[in-house]
């Protein structure tokens, strides 16, 4: 059985996964100051928790690009991303006195979410 390849090299297939690390990078990155999500049940802040997912984000960025220039490759670079939901419902977020929970957060966005929403674990993604 033959295999369709998309990729024409390693290069290639480690270019992809940057441009992933690049975009999931930016989530954390653009969006966590946006929003006070509270403390988890055990009383940690989940902002820290999330600061600590978006800078493990940023090492796999610096490796993989490093990797990519070890091996003679040109790194692809960041691109700008819409993330619809942080774009759009900021304002409606921002407008709120007092500042939302991460429920009400949650239930303020969910109309600008496609496919729909599960509930937050903590710490987690939506």
């Amino acid at each position: 059985m033959e295999v369709e390849q998309d990729f024409e090299d390693d290069l290639d297939v480690l270019n992809y996964t940057l441009t992933l690390k690049h975009l999931e990078h930016a989530f954390y990155r653009d969006g966590i100051d946006l929003f006070d999500f509270g403390a988890d049940p055990f009383g940690v802040s989940i902002n820290e928790r999330l600061a600590l997912i978006r800078n493990h984000e940023a090492a796999h960025v610096a490796t993989l690009t490093e990797v990519i220039i070890q091996l003679g490759g040109e790194p692809v670079d960041e691109q700008q991303y819409d993330f619809g939901v942080l774009n759009e419902a900021v304002p409606l977020l921002e407008a709120s006195e007092p500042p939302l929970t991460p429920p009400e957060v949650l239930a303020a966005v969910k109309p600008f979410i496609v496919g729909g929403v599960g509930t937050p674990a903590a710490g987690g993604t939506f």
